[in-house]
């Protein structure tokens, strides 16, 4: 408690300093010593509050103090938080056990900065204050310092002793005193004048760029000097000087770029293009401007360009190629990309840089013909093969090295083979290639690769570009002696996987026909009990047991079980299971004889779909039978009853015409059902029609065309968005039909409460390609009608026109095509019809 009363009230200035000379604690003193609060000083350096000069000299003193020296007496010239000068007399000493410096100090009374004399006095102090300023100073009538504060030190690196006495005109730039030297003598004329940006030399020899305001105080008895307040504005002015140089390297880069650079506004108008925009056009740059880039392209392109040019403008990243017949210079194929210029976060305009890539394209395309030829025969080498050049990178690897090694080639070219194979640095591999590129003979060797067990026969070929590499798996060849040593019952030679276990079921041996059947090696399934193999590989344990229970009560059996390969390829084994017994009678060993039955099983599969599609499509044929047998029954029925009417006596003529008439009526209606069923049975039996490669906004435009006059009169806004799924390849009158019948259905049952809106849009969905055809119409409880959506002569709204025919045409030639149609609806909502066509069927 006393403590705190002393640091409370001492009039001396009492401290705490740590071992890295940072204050820990202060007495209130501190505010009337140095005009700081106390806790504004924690933590700080002691050293940044005293005058430059006497910084090294202090910190080595209190090194000194620490070590154990007594010399605990010193004096330092304080910063004053208003800029001047305190002269402060200090005792310390080092407290050992709290490892602190504790000090004591107390105001010189000859400071010398603080007397009468000093011209800086408390009026001066004042004015510095009120004029804001970062660094302050006061310059007599010669421009001579005769003080100097602020943040002088902080900012230019001098302490105020080294620049009193000193002439302020020997600091500034040679470039900027004549500046400075005409405003000076302006000083009788103006009381408070305002530099411009000069530069002024720091400490370290570096120029910083300055902005001062001087007040001419030299009428003021009470100061006697010109007060200077500047501030230190290096940073703004470089930033603003790389900027107009920047303006000026792009101008330069825009007005000499060999490529054709323009630049259109939000709106798509030119503003302005270089000069290889115009030699390629032909125009000059004042017809450009004020037009948009439209007016300049053939029609061909103009969608391409402008599609383009509105993803930049939202942002998006745009490259595209683009052929241009030019007069000036011919047909060109130039890069072309759109960037946005961005401005605050707000996009105002559109850059376009097209390159011309003519050349390029022509030797990519010679080149890509060659490497095509070169690929084809490397993949046509029935051996792996791989070339690496005098760095030891893949430069090529064929389909045969992927196949036997179970690596993909597209991660491993450009790669060091000794990163892809580690562990065959210094091995037989290694030293045979290494002799090769150093001598630039071939050579030729086998070798066992023990990250996939098997045995290979090499030849490397050394050139200039590095080496080329053939070898082939003679691992059957190898392990054929070892498989005779220890089976002489089993033919290794056999098509069959054989495997031999111990009577626990753990493998002792596999042929090499077992691992190409399960791919797995044979040192993976080597010490793999059977079980662990059979259920990792997708073989149920029910079916497992039931399998292990016929082998408890049979010798030998056969079961066909499912089998997932190592590359997660599905597969059916017939399996055979053969027991061998020792002398006692007791189990030794199983033998298994796996044969791969899955091409047998897919014929099954393909049987019973064939089957079952066969069935759906009898039972589709035995409802489209009893529909036309319904719809025919009745206009057959009214021809035979009014026919018969004719017999009857006593008809007058008008009756007579009468009847002829509604004779007439039923035979129009009976064509029409016969002319509609022979249109289904049309598509129905057109099959193997001729597939293009069409496009989803061609065959819209086309279908939009026909409807014309119902469209328009309906109405009718049809939006599009084929950009996920621009193409298909398909039946190209169908994929017609199928827009026409599900556009007709929706402008037929549009709704009267709103304006009608069509979307036809498309996506991509696992193995399909789906369009959809949405409207806001009037929809149909899908619940209630669901059977019946896609059915003959079905409808839902009998106050419109129709005959229940387009929708079964849509679903029966989705269905030729090997997809299918689905239907979302609510009543008063709309509906959305979904159609899925197969990719690459």
């Amino acid at each position: 408690m006393r403590i705190e009363k002393l640091m409370q009230f001492s009039p001396d200035l009492i401290c705490t300093i740590d071992e890295q000379c940072n204050f820990i604690e202060l007495s209130d003193a501190c505010k009337s010593f140095l005009g700081y609060d106390s806790k504004d000083l924690i933590g700080q350096p002691f050293v940044n509050y005293i005058s430059f000069d006497e910084q090294r000299n202090t910190l080595e003193l209190f090194k000194n103090l620490i070590k154990g020296k007594k010399n605990n007496k010193f004096q330092n010239r304080h910063l004053h938080k208003t800029g001047r000068l305190v002269s402060i007399d200090w005792v310390a000493a080092w407290s050992e056990e709290e490892k602190n410096i504790f000090c004591i100090g107390r105001l010189n009374s000859e400071d010398t900065l603080t007397s009468p004399k000093n011209p800086v006095n408390s009026d001066v102090y004042k004015l510095l204050i009120e004029q804001g300023s970062d660094m302050l100073s006061l310059l007599d009538e010669q421009g001579n310092y005769t003080y100097t504060g602020g943040s002088t030190t902080k900012i230019l690196g001098y302490a105020p002793e080294q620049l009193l006495g000193k002439n302020a005109f020997q600091f500034i730039h040679p470039e900027d005193i004549g500046n400075i030297n005409e405003l000076w003598s302006q000083l009788d004329s103006y009381e408070l004048l305002q530099t411009m940006d000069f530069r002024f030399r720091a400490a370290n020899g570096e120029w910083r760029w300055l902005e001062a305001t001087a007040n001419n105080q030299f009428k003021n008895p009470e100061i006697n000097a010109l007060v200077i307040s500047s501030r230190d504005i290096t940073e703004r002015k470089i930033s603003r000087l790389k900027l107009e140089e920047s303006e000026q390297r792009f101008k330069s880069l825009f007005e000499n770029n060999p490529d054709l650079v323009l630049f259109e506004n939000t709106e798509g108008i030119i503003e302005d293009v270089n000069q290889t925009v115009e030699i390629s056009f032909g125009f000059q740059r004042h017809e450009f401007i004020n037009r948009p880039l439209s007016d300049f392209l053939p029609a061909s392109v103009v969608a391409v360009c402008q599609v383009n040019f509105q993803k930049a403008m939202r942002g998006e990243p745009v490259r595209f190629e683009l052929e241009l017949d030019f007069e000036a210079v011919g047909k060109r194929i130039l890069d072309v990309s759109k960037v946005p210029v961005v401005v605050e976060g707000e996009i105002k305009g559109v850059y376009t840089i097209a390159k011309d890539i003519t050349a390029v394209t022509q030797s990519y395309n010679i080149i890509k013909q060659q490497a095509k030829k070169l690929n084809t025969i490397f993949e046509s080498i029935t051996d792996a093969f791989f070339t690496l050049d005098r760095d030891w990178n893949f430069t090529y690897i064929n389909s045969e090295f992927d196949r036997l090694l179970h690596t993909d080639r597209s991660q491993n070219i450009g790669k060091n083979i000794w990163e892809v194979f580690p562990e065959e640095v210094n091995s037989i591999y290694y030293r045979h290639y290494k002799t090769a590129l150093e001598t630039g003979i071939t050579t030729h060797f086998e070798a066992f690769l023990a990250r996939k067990g098997l045995w290979l026969e090499v030849k490397a070929f050394p050139s200039e570009e590095g080496l080329s590499v053939y070898f082939s798996d003679i691992s059957y060849r190898i392990k054929a002696q070892e498989e005779l040593e220890r089976l002489s019952v089993v033919a290794s030679k056999t098509h069959n996987g054989v495997i031999i276990t111990n009577k626990r079921g753990k493998i002792e041996w596999v042929n090499e026909s077992l691992t190409l059947i399960t791919e797995y090696t044979a040192e993976e399934l080597t010490g793999k009990t059977v079980s662990a193999l059979l259920t990792d590989a997708g073989t149920s344990k029910e079916v497992y047991r039931q399998t292990l229970g016929r082998l408890l009560c049979e010798d030998s059996f056969e079961a066909e079980l499912p089998f997932t390969c190592k590359s997660g390829r599905d597969l059916w084994l017939m399996v055979g299971v053969t027991i061998i017994r020792d002398k006692e009678g007791s189990v030794s060993r199983y033998i298994g004889m796996l044969s791969d039955i899955t091409p047998q099983k897919q014929a099954i599969l393909e049987r019973n779909n064939f089957i079952e599609e066969l069935q759906s499509r009898n039972q589709s044929l035995h409802q489209f039978t009893h529909v036309v047998s319904h719809k025919l029954r009745a206009p057959v029925a009214n021809i035979l009853g009014l026919a018969a009417l004719f017999e009857l006596p006593g008809i007058d003529d008008k009756t007579k015409a009468e009847i002829v008439k509604k004779i007439g009526t039923a035979s129009h209606n009976l064509d029409e059902i016969i002319r509609d069923l022979n249109h289904v049975l049309t598509v129905r039996e057109s099959l193997g029609l001729q597939k293009t490669e069409l496009l989803f906004s061609e065959m819209l435009d086309i279908v939009v065309q026909r409807m014309h006059h119902q469209i328009e009169e309906a109405q009718v806004h049809i939006r599009r968005d084929f950009t996920q799924a621009p193409l298909i390849n398909t039946v190209e009158q169908y994929l017609l039909d199928i827009i026409h019948n599900l556009i007709s259905n929706a402008l037929k049952y549009r709704s009267a409460e709103r304006k009608s809106v069509i979307e036809v849009y498309t996506r991509l969905e696992e193995n399909f390609t789906v369009m959809f055809v949405k409207d806001n119409g009037m929809g149909f409880d899908l619940a209630k009608h669901e059977k019946n959506v896609f059915g003959l002569y079905k409808r839902f709204h009998a106050h419109v026109n129709g005959k229940g025919l387009g929708l079964y045409l849509v679903k029966t030639q989705v269905e030729a095509l090997g997809g299918k149609v689905e239907v979302q609806s609510e009543a008063g909502k709309g509906s959305i019809f979904k159609v899925s066509f197969r990719q690459n069927n």
